[in-house]
């Protein structure tokens, strides 16, 4: 099966301090062309604190859940932005899936019904598609308002008691897509199917299977538990010839763990995947199973009970002593694998330069723009990646919540990026002003006033 899926745009609407932000990824050089850049694709996201970075990976986990039929995240609420109550969200994605070859855009709403709880309330889904040796009419698909069908082509198909049905099955979940979702989606595909709309039926499968099988987030709050030195979140992506695993899987630092058999399986082959990479990475550093015993699970099923610890010159160390960026090494290395052998993979990562070491992690980063596969996005403070990544693949936050992202505009190909980055929040030049300026003085001086509170100021 041929597989090659991308995004290639994001638009945020109303989400956090976000009130309009646009990324076009530089993927393809135009979309009305047959050729498709086959290469890895990386982006990094830099900008001041607060200022919209990790909103994008947010976004993305709310468009994840929507796609893979959930209802939207219970923290949704605390994601809208409180002055306009409403969010808009699209994503553009380019997917080529065994014969089919096309663009698909999605784009959603999120806004307080009558009884002040967040619902989907519009949905749209559109394709461009590649056909007959050449690019057709981008055209929609499905759309939906409040529970009901309105795209004209799509309501004539299916019968009046589906469409009733879908508006019912709004009022009941409204928090969940009318098309992902499980309820109406299968009454109108049956009837989809008969009157030979395949279109449809296959854009929204193969989003699916995007979203379940090829689209990992790693947000910052998975990896909270590592900063409280009790769990090492450990992200887990496997393909063999049987089955495509994957997920995240909580270790405990402080005692035993226990899973079910097929679970420790894939933990076990994790380890190893870990270890082939780690030891480039940090050459002295190893880890291992150790006190692995057989014990049943609560539930009576047979479970595995172990624990995980580093090695070094042959010693076992309790994984609890290691370094926060040894620990979120450990947590993400096998995500990192899949993006960088498998084209059809997208990796998010929000503070991807955490615990590592500035050295390592522009090597890194240089690796993967050379040699990965799949589509690797990024937030960063670490300036390094600047000097190691081509300024197309850096994108800069500014600070109009209007016109949150943007590309350094005049770079040329021998300019050094951190230093152009520098010169734009000192001297500006470009469409947006990339950071919000702070001044020696007023630091100092806050740090005086704030020290008079504890008695801290010396007498002159």
């Amino acid at each position: 099966m041929k597989e090659f899926m991308r995004i290639v745009g994001i638009t945020i609407e109303g989400i956090k301090n976000v009130c309009h932000g646009s990324i076009k990824i530089n993927a393809t050089n135009n979309k009305n062309e047959e050729d498709f850049s086959k290469s890895g694709s990386i982006l990094g996201i830099y900008g001041q604190n607060g200022s919209g970075k990790s909103t994008i990976l947010e976004a993305t986990d709310i468009l994840k859940s929507v796609i893979t039929g959930k209802n939207l995240p219970d923290y949704v609420g605390s994601m809208i932005n409180t002055t306009s109550k409403k969010a808009r969200l699209e994503y553009n994605f380019y997917i080529e899936f065994d014969d089919f070859k096309g663009f698909i855009d999605y784009e959603f709403n999120i806004s307080l019904d009558d009884n002040d709880k967040y619902v989907i309330n519009h949905e749209k889904l559109s394709l461009k598609k590649f056909e007959d040796n050449e690019w057709k009419r981008k055209r929609i698909l499905f759309e939906a308002e409040n529970g009901e069908i309105t795209y004209s082509k799509v309501k004539k198909v299916i019968s009046k008691d589906t469409n009733m049905f879908s508006k019912l099955l709004y009022e009941i979940n409204p928090d969940a897509s009318l098309i992902f979702g499980s309820g109406a989606k299968d009454k109108v595909a049956e009837e989809l199917a008969k009157k030979g709309e395949d279109d449809l039926l296959f854009v929204v499968r193969v989003l699916k299977y995007f979203s379940i099988k090829n689209l990992i987030i790693i947000k910052n709050d998975a990896m909270g538990s590592i900063y409280l030195d009790k769990f090492v979140s450990l992200n887990v992506y496997l393909q063999n010839s049987d089955s495509l695993k994957r997920g995240r899987i909580a270790i405990n630092l402080f005692k035993p763990n226990i899973l079910p058999v097929n679970i420790f399986d894939g933990v076990k082959s994790v380890i190893e995947q870990i270890n082939i990479v780690i030891k480039s990475l940090v050459p002295s550093l190893e880890i291992g199973i150790v006190n692995e015993k057989e014990q049943l699970m609560k539930d009576g099923s047979d479970g595995i009970s172990f624990e995980i610890v580093s090695i070094r010159d042959g010693k076992n160390i309790p994984l609890v002593y290691e370094s926060e960026g040894i620990k979120r090494i450990i947590s993400i290395t096998s995500a990192l694998v899949a993006v960088y052998n498998k084209e059809s993979v997208c990796l998010l990562v929000d503070e991807f330069d955490s615990g590592i070491h500035e050295y390592l992690l522009g090597e890194i980063l240089k690796i993967f723009n050379d040699s990965a596969k799949g589509q690797f996005i990024f937030t960063s403070h670490n300036l390094r990646p600047l000097e190691k990544l081509p300024y197309k693949s850096i994108i800069f936050t500014t600070i109009n919540p209007d016109n949150r992202y943007i590309y350094l505009s005049g770079v040329n190909s021998n300019n050094n990026i951190r230093d152009f980055y520098y010169s734009a929040i000192l001297l500006g030049g470009q469409e947006e002003e990339v950071y919000n300026e702070t001044r020696d003085y007023r630091i100092e001086k806050a740090f005086r006033k704030a020290g008079k509170l504890y008695g801290n100021e010396e007498e002159n």
